[in-house]
């Protein structure tokens, strides 16, 4: 059995989209891609708030590349 891996809830993709500060439509692209993490829940994606930020940190810009 797979768990989310933080206590907060899951996310649907309108509520991942506002906190990666993207539109719906790139979620689902990023989740088809395989780049995002997600929970399928019938026909629904689920996000885990965590596997949010750890897209976030891995896609950093680091400005030592500039």
């Amino acid at each position: 059995m797979v768990h989310a891996s933080s206590t907060e809830p899951l996310l649907d993709v309108r509520e991942a989209a506002e906190r990666l500060s993207v539109p719906v439509r790139f979620v689902y692209v990023l989740a088809e891609r395989g780049d995002l993490r997600y929970y399928k829940v019938g026909r629904l994606l689920r996000f885990d708030p965590q596997h949010l930020r750890e897209f976030l940190e891995a896609n950093a810009a680091d400005s030592s590349n500039r």
